[in-house]
């Protein structure tokens, strides 16, 4: 059957083991030994779904296939299907992704330096999101922030973003989706590595 993409629909907390997508059709467990599980992966965390009667809704065990269990925002990307289908192995244990469907604060993540840690942007209108500076002991920390819509969200980090010709506050996505940003974390600023489809101000 190969995986399907869709989203949550509506945000979940650490402990649920309940959630509701946007769209979901079951797929075939076939037969045979290879035939796999049902498996449901949410930003970088795999679940292993127990109940699809109730479809859309699901009932799942959190964490599967190494990876920890995580709070979820609405529209964050969802992929489902067999095991037997996934490919992907997550450096950090699947928790170095977070999707944003509304406006609001980016979690700074906690993890280790060097590793890039995952930000998709997929509220179908401008997002209005804000980002702290970086604790001092961060340095090193990326983060990629990308825009899996075409509207023209804003990432508010006051006088923190450090462009190397500027310290400042905005960042402006073009309204294609695509447009991403990577910064670094670097003595309390987060200094921007690559931009593609931004303007700062």
């Amino acid at each position: 059957m190969g995986l399907t993409q869709t989203t949550l629909n509506g945000a979940i907390k650490l402990g649920d083991q309940q959630l509701v997508l946007t769209a979901y059709t079951a797929p075939s467990l076939g037969t045979g030994v290879n035939s796999g599980n049902k498996m449901l992966r949410v930003d970088g965390e795999w679940m292993r779904i127990v109940d699809d009667s109730l479809t859309p809704t699901l009932r799942v065990t959190r964490g599967e296939l190494g990876t920890v269990a995580a709070a979820h925002n609405t529209l964050a990307t969802a992929v489902y299907g067999l095991s037997t289908d996934a490919t992907q192995d997550n450096d950090v244990k699947g928790a170095n992704v977070a999707s944003y469907g509304v406006s609001g604060a980016i979690t700074v993540p906690t993890g280790p330096s060097g590793i890039e840690f995952l930000v998709f942007l997929n509220k179908a209108t401008a997002a209005a999101m804000t980002l702290v500076a970086p604790n001092l002991d961060q340095d090193g920390q990326i983060l990629v922030i990308t825009s899996n819509t075409a509207a023209a969200h804003t990432v508010t980090a006051t006088n923190l973003l450090s462009t190397g010709t500027a310290n400042v506050s905005v960042a402006t996505f073009a309204a294609q989706k695509g447009s991403g940003l990577k910064i670094e974390a670097a003595r309390g600023l987060w200094n921007v590595i690559s931009a593609t489809g931004i303007t700062f101000s």
